[in-house]
This record gives C-alpha cells, structure tokens and sequence, in this order.
C-alpha cells in the first residue's frame, strides 16, 4: 500500500523529524511519497491575496523536499487548514504541481474558501490541475479531527469502512489522471500519537 505524507517543511530545522523521515524512507522507500503543505501553516487564503509571498513560499518548500525526501518528493499541494482560493492556481501550475488535496467540501468548513469551492475547482481546472477532493458522507466531513470528535467519527468510520480499497504504490500514478474516480482519505500523523500510541484509521 502507498502513502503520501504533506510536510509542513519548516519541521526539517528539526534533527529529530530528519531522523524520522530518514526512517521512514529506510523502512518504506517503496510505498512512500511526499507532497507539499506549505514551509509554515499559514492559510494563504485566510489572508489578503499575495501571489509573490505564496509563489516564494512554494520555492522554499519545495527546494527542502527535493533536498530532504529527493524522488520521493510529488508535486501535490494540499493547503494549510484547506484554506485554498482561485488565485492561488495560477501559481500552483506556475510551479510544475499536479494535484492539489485541499478542498473540504463539508458544508460545516464552506467558510474556508473565501469565494466558492466551485470557483476553486473551476480555478483548478483551468490550470491544469487535479483536484483531489477529501470524503465527506452526508454532507460532513470525514477525515481529520472527524476520525476522533462524538459524533462526526461514527460517520467517518462508517464513510472509511466503505472507502475502495486502496490504491497500491504502483498504481498511485492515477491520482494525476482526472478521468480516474479517486477517494481521497486524509489524517494527521500526530493522530498516531492518541492513546499512548494504539490509535489507527478505521481503515485498517
């Protein structure tokens, strides 16, 4: 099974996460990739517009994976918090990326994008780029906080159970194909540290 892990890469000032990327590639080098979250967690789109500040930003984010994670490093973007906006695609295509994960189509988060997820994917589109929407059931969202939080995770377990089964690494090339019907699962990898340890996705 393949994973794509999106790094904040600021972290990498840090030895001990160097460390723990360089095990995960020791351990995992045929199952894993990595996909930019930006250098810090600014949410570009919560903010006034600023095409060189993100366009500067994607620059150095991008130059730490190709340093840091090398031909495991993948040009897609998930934004921040899912703060993503029209103006950013521009820039995204300008920069080589493929995919973009940020859209959260729950009505309970329609407050993150400034204009209109329509607009977003309308945006994204034209540029060229995959959008990769996250799963929601209901109309609720189903990745994230909502894998843990009463009573959004009975929905999520239940979206997760049914999910397809998941795409192996060889086959992880689909997701820059529009044409492919894909589910985009999504949780945060300091959720592995809830209950001492012991929790997982209800995937597995």
């Amino acid at each position: 099974m393949g994973i794509t892990l999106f790094v904040i890469t600021d972290l990498f000032e840090s030895e001990e996460f160097c460390m723990f990327i360089s095990q995960l590639l020791t351990d995992f080098s045929d199952r894993i990739t990595f996909g930019c979250h930006g250098h810090t967690h600014r949410s570009w789109s919560a903010w006034p517009r600023d095409d060189q500040g993100f366009s500067t930003m994607l620059e150095t984010s991008e130059s730490i994976l190709t340093t840091k994670v090398g031909s495991h490093y993948r040009r897609f973007f998930r934004a921040p918090n899912g703060y993503i906006a029209p103006w950013m695609a521009s820039i995204l295509s300008r920069h080589g990326f493929l995919v973009d994960s940020s859209i959260n189509p729950s009505w309970l988060v329609k407050k993150k994008s400034a204009s209109s997820w329509k607009k977003v994917r309308k945006a994204m589109l034209e540029h060229g780029i995959v959008e990769r929407e996250w799963l929601t059931s209901f109309g609720l969202p189903c990745n994230g906080p909502a894998l843990f939080r009463f009573p959004l995770a009975m929905n999520s377990k239940r979206a997760w159970k049914n999910a397809p089964s998941v795409l192996k690494s060889i086959e992880l090339e689909k997701v820059v194909n529009e044409q492919e019907h894909i589910v985009t699962l999504y949780c945060h990898i300091l959720d592995f540290a809830r209950k001492n340890g012991t929790w997982v996705p209800p995937l597995f």
